[in-house]
Order: C-alpha cells, then structure tokens, then sequence
C-alpha cells in the first residue's frame, strides 16, 4: 500500500500553498518546480524482491516514479527512498508524494520523511 508523505510544518516557499492535512502542494504561479523527497521505512528486515518506491504525483495522478529500490539480497537495515525532478506547473496545479511498500509485512515510515517544492522559472 501507498504512504501519502505529509510536512508537519508548511515550507516557507513562494508560489505554493502547502496543506499540513492532506500533504498536498498547490502551486499559486505556473512556472518550472524542483522537487525534492525523501521516505525512510522503520523496518530494519528486508526480504529479497521487496521493494520501496517513492512516486510523486500531480494532479493526483502519477507523474513520475522519483525511486525505486529493491533488496537484492537479505537485509537488515533502514530502507530509505529519495529523488529530485523538475516539472512544469500551471496555476492550481497539485502535487504530493507517495511512498509505497511492496514486502511481506506492512511496514511504516519512520517519521524522517519530507518533500519540498520550489519555483525556479517560468
């Protein structure tokens, strides 16, 4: 299952309003965005082929997959997640991030989780 990562605290960044509720950015000003995330999965037991995503959407659509790591072998270590992309933005525009576990076990974030969005040009 999927994992909506929400900030606790809104990022103080022109052009996006920031939801602490839903974890959901929406851009003010159309213009380029560099995006940046990261989840970290509290399990320190990883089975081979299970994986860790971390996918940003917009729009509540997938837009891109910002990483994908699978445990080649057996594990016993955090699990961390992580990606930067630049996307292109309109006005209303929403974007959030998702973390998703694919393993034996419901695994949960560890609370070192976050993802920022910053306009760098139109």
């Amino acid at each position: 299952s999927d994992t909506l990562i929400i900030n606790s605290t809104a990022p103080s960044v022109s052009g996006v309003t920031y939801s602490t509720t839903t974890g959901v950015m929406t851009a003010i000003t159309a213009g380029y965005y560099l995006v940046t995330a990261m989840a970290r999965f509290s399990a320190t037991s990883w089975n081979i082929a299970e994986r860790g995503r971390l996918m940003l959407y917009r729009n509540d659509a997938v837009y891109a997959d910002l990483d994908d790591r699978l445990a080649w072998a057996g594990v016993n270590q955090v699990f961390m997640t992580r990606g930067t992309t630049i996307l292109y933005l309109a006005a209303n525009d929403t974007i959030d991030v998702r973390a998703l576990q694919q393993a034996e076990v419901s695994l949960t974030l560890d609370g070192t989780c976050y993802f920022e969005a910053y306009r760098i040009g139109s």
